[in-house]
């Protein structure tokens, strides 16, 4: 997930004691990944994608 202040650590803490494994990026490395790609879209699906795209590949 993005870390954004402090607004991720109560989600990456339940998430961590439920037994998922929990990694936080920051969202300036998430934004330059892929940077190249014509897709401007700014929707939901769209960044979850490319947050995904960027773990798989890191």
């Amino acid at each position: 997930m993005e870390y954004a202040g402090r607004y991720y650590e109560a989600v990456a803490n339940v998430l961590h004691m439920a037994g998922f494994f929990v990694s936080t990026v920051n969202p300036l490395l998430i934004k330059e990944c892929g940077s190249n790609s014509f897709n401007f879209a700014k929707t939901d699906k769209a960044g979850t994608t490319k947050i995904a795209r960027y773990t798989l590949d890191n």
